[in-house]
């Protein structure tokens, strides 16, 4: 009976023991359940005007109980203004430490000194709502910064120069003497060209602007995107100041492209898309564009996806041309032969061939282009600052590449047997003409005469055959043997 009594004496003082402690700690929950632990501003030193960052660790000091729903806000006196930030950072466990990041800005009318913020915590425990405020002192160095400075451009591509201007602005209300502006990249990669990073000027009255220029050029072999330059300017105002800082410079941005002609079957355009430029482009679409002249047939973009510097590509479409004059080389400069409704190929060349014309159709900037001697074919690409970007390239069409590339006529080709078989039958039927009134009416001897026009014929024949012309030398050799016919019954007729 004794041993029973003592065990249940001991099972009582364990619960008790266990219900003060589950006690004891539940109070201590509620008194210290949260706190600041740290606070760090962003940028460290801190000026008049500066718009700052807040990096305030929120530790929860309980052992049981959580912090739910917590969310960190500003009150600051008038110096201080808070730029809406969200605070909200959720649950916080026993014994975790979270971070929130809150902003605010420094009026440019505050003195040198600290300024008191109050952080407010709010969060819930076990259903109930608490508040929790605590003090920081923002510590403001020195007043607002005298210079502004300003750069131009923002991005340059690498291992091309480019012209960059540094534009200081002096704030202060006094004049600023003996200013010495430099600038440096830590990196090593962006280098100024002619000249070294230091610049100077004798003055700079109050509120006015020096440009000081640069020729710099970014390495061939740096990596795309955002690097920092270190700015100093040095000068004298009531006594010698110098200030520093930061400024992002993007080395990337748009990039160029080679478009150059590939023959391929009848009725087909190809084209090889190089990046020639420094900067790789995603997302490439290469299309024709709707112009006089020209009709696509089925899609008139193709996607090529990503291009990188110094890689190409062939983008092919189905297309025909019509009434279009192309200077065939070969055929004589200055001459021309009409391709209508044919599959063509384009030259290699971006240069529109001497004495190629195409008949005004319609206005714009596209006829304009076409009546120039070529069309257009557009490339739109995403470039590494995450523009999108559009390049158009004018071209040409060639009338042999087709031939010299599959062993065929092309169609200008055939066009030109047809005028050729048609000038011969004219020939024939001027003979025939000549022949016919010699027996009706000028009786003349019958062996001179068709000697006379078998030259007649013969002679504009072997000329279009060996060097084919335009319509009008057609129309000239037919010419051509009419008049010798007729001139020997005028003479044969003296």
């Amino acid at each position: 009976m004794k041993l029973i009594m003592g065990l249940l004496i001991c099972l009582l003082l364990g619960v008790f023991t266990s219900s003060a402690a589950a006690l004891t700690a539940s109070s201590g929950d509620y008194l210290y359940l949260g706190e600041i632990t740290a606070t760090r501003f962003l940028p460290s030193v801190i000026n008049a005007g500066d718009s700052v960052s807040i990096a305030i660790d929120i530790l929860n000091k309980g052992s049981i109980v959580d912090m739910l729903d917590t969310n960190v806000s500003l009150d600051a006196s008038n110096y201080i203004e808070v730029i809406p930030t969200d605070g909200s950072i959720g649950k916080i466990s026993p014994g975790v430490t979270k971070t929130v990041l809150l902003r605010f800005k420094v009026s440019s009318d505050a003195q040198p000194g600290y300024y008191q913020a109050s952080i407010i915590i709010d969060f819930s425990r076990e259903g109930q709502k608490v508040t929790q405020t605590e003090s920081v002192l923002v510590p403001v160095a020195v007043s607002q910064n005298n210079i502004g400075v300003v750069m131009s451009p923002n991005v340059i591509n690498p291992g091309k120069r480019s012209n960059l201007t540094f534009s200081v602005t002096n704030f202060s209300s006094n004049p600023i003497s003996n200013v010495l502006f430099k600038w440096s990249d830590s990196s090593g990669y962006i280098l100024p060209l002619g000249s070294d990073n230091r610049k100077f000027v004798s003055s700079i009255a109050s509120g006015a602007t020096a440009d000081f220029n640069y020729v710099v050029v970014a390495d061939p072999n740096i990596a795309t995107g955002v690097y920092p330059l270190d700015v100093v300017v040095s000068y004298n105002d009531t006594n010698s100041s110098t200030q520093s800082s930061e400024i992002g410079i993007i080395v990337g941005g748009e990039t160029d492209f080679d478009v150059s002609s590939d023959s391929t079957s009848s009725g087909q355009l190809s084209f090889n898309i190089a990046n020639i430029g420094s900067n790789n482009a995603s997302a490439v679409v290469v299309s024709i564009p709707k112009q006089n002249g020209l009709t696509v047939s089925g899609s008139d973009s193709v996607v090529v996806g990503n291009l990188n510097k110094g890689d190409y590509t062939i983008a092919t479409f189905t297309v025909q041309t019509s009434t279009v004059d192309v200077n065939a080389a070969g055929f004589g400069q200055g001459q021309s032969r009409r391709n209508t409704n044919s599959s063509v190929t384009p030259s290699t060349s971006n240069i529109p061939p001497q004495g190629m014309t195409i008949p005004p159709q319609g206005a714009g900037v596209q006829s304009a282009l076409t009546q120039q001697g070529g069309f257009v074919v557009n490339i739109s690409y995403t470039d590494t600052t995450g523009e999108r970007q559009v390049v158009s390239s004018n071209f040409t069409l060639n009338s042999r590449t087709t031939s010299n590339a599959f062993g065929g006529l092309s169609s200008q080709r055939g066009s030109a047997s047809d005028n050729l078989l048609i000038t011969i039958v004219a020939l024939i039927v001027v003979a025939a003409v000549g022949v016919g009134y010699n027996k009706v009416k000028a009786k003349k001897p019958l062996k001179k005469l068709l000697v006379v026009v078998a030259i007649a014929i013969a002679v504009p024949i072997l000329v279009l055959l060996f060097a084919p012309s335009g319509l009008s030398q057609y129309i000239i050799s037919v010419a051509f043997a009419i008049g010798v016919i007729v001139l020997v019954f005028v003479k044969c007729g003296k």
